[in-house]
């Protein structure tokens, strides 16, 4: 029985303790809504590979999730050129903590940070690489990590998931890559 508890107590304060709660994208507004049903574009995307492959891999799967194009792959996927590459122009992520006090309370003391969340990247038409226009889609706010992340997902504009796989980032994503492609006139 000792042998259990003394591999069960880590584990019990490491759940707890790694309890989160992550801030989603800010919502759209109606109007910026509406906007969202000029898509798909009529456009093929080919993402170019990034020297950190997990970055270009999160791109293309956030373009194809977001529906913003009538296809998107990888560069390599493309027998002809595509209209656009998309490139990673910044990597874009949280931020690197040790929650020591976090752990030595099992979660009761949260820590409270605030983190990037989302992409910046641009898009190029394949034949005139230098024309490239950048695509800012993140956003910055608090990640609660401990006990105190049950109450903060309570409220609607966090999550517990990864924010970045949300319907609201897919929207964001969407309306930001069409207001530059396709600026209100």
């Amino acid at each position: 029985m000792r042998f259990i508890s003394f591999f069960a107590a880590p584990l019990v304060i490491i759940m707890l303790a790694s309890c989160a709660s992550r801030v989603l994208p800010p919502r759209l507004t109606s109007e910026e809504s509406v906007r969202l049903s000029e898509l798909p574009l009529p456009y093929t995307v080919g993402v170019e590979p990034f020297m950190y492959p997990v970055y270009s891999d999160k791109l293309n799967q956030a373009l194809q999730d977001a529906g913003i194009f009538s296809r998107v792959a990888p560069l390599s996927d493309f027998k002809s050129p595509p209209d656009f590459i998309a490139t990673v122009e910044k990597t874009v992520y949280g931020n690197a903590v040790i929650p020591v006090v976090l752990f030595a309370s099992a979660g009761v003391i949260p820590l409270v940070t605030e983190e990037d969340h989302g992409l910046i990247f641009s898009l190029a038409p394949s034949s005139r690489r230098r024309d490239k226009v950048i695509i800012d889609a993140s956003y910055s706010g608090n990640s609660t990590l401990g006990w105190a992340a049950l109450a903060v997902n309570a409220a609607p504009d966090y999550t517990f998931s990864d924010p970045d796989q949300s319907e609201r980032f897919r929207r964001m994503l969407g309306y930001r890559t069409l207001i530059v492609l396709r600026p209100k006139r």
